[in-house]
């Protein structure tokens, strides 16, 4: 039986969300293309999500992010904008003065859970469909972990453990050198790569 994941609905909430793949230890299946991927994806979901990805880092097999969910719903203007962002022409925009319609699409906007579903589930479908053509099966070794961050005190430090990651694991001495990290990024191009205004989320 599934547990219900922690989730706090009366605020703003930052969330430590990781996962690694399945399989045997010490297989390392995500390399410069896949690592790429990932960002390419996260920003596209970007598009859809209220919810600010903080932090992300990608490692060889496996992720971790730090993500803060919204305390209030999204306005109706703001979901028939990221509706439009995301599914383009694709879909036809639901009328928002229908039945759960706003309701139904501005809470999944601030579900990181959701996101972390689409996340997941799509990343895994471009996975298994490119790298190797017609791999098949699960690539992840279970639903992701996430852990609510309940100060500004814990959100920094997790932020920091987040993004050194690549350090502990001895691939560069300098978080800053890391390209597959929103720190790496930053730090390259000087600008955030989901657009958020990191000073906005350390403690004063």
């Amino acid at each position: 039986m599934r547990i219900a994941r922690p989730r706090y609905d009366k605020d703003s909430c930052y969330y430590h969300v990781f996962n690694r793949v399945s399989g045997e230890p010490g297989w390392y299946p995500f390399g410069e293309v896949e690592r790429e991927a990932m960002f390419k994806l996260l920003r596209q979901l970007n598009r859809l999500y209220a919810l600010e990805i903080v932090s992300f880092v990608a490692m060889g097999n496996h992720f971790h992010a730090v993500v803060r969910a919204p305390g209030d719903l999204p306005s109706v203007e703001e979901v028939d904008r990221r509706f439009k962002a995301y599914y383009g022409n694709s879909r036809e925009v639901p009328d928002w003065t229908v039945g759960d319609n706003y309701e139904h699409y501005a809470r999944r906007m601030r579900d990181m859970s959701a996101l972390m579903k689409d996340f997941q589930q799509q990343y895994t479908n471009w996975f298994n469909r490119t790298r190797p053509k017609g791999r098949r099966g699960r690539l992840w070794a279970d639903r992701f972990k996430s852990v609510i961050l309940e100060s500004g005190r814990a959100v920094w430090e997790c932020l920091q453990y987040v993004e050194m990651n690549p350090v502990r694991a001895g691939l560069v001495a300098d978080p800053a050198a890391y390209r597959h990290s929103t720190w790496g990024m930053l730090c390259g191009s000087g600008r955030h790569p989901f657009g958020v205004a990191l000073a906005d989320h350390l403690p004063p």
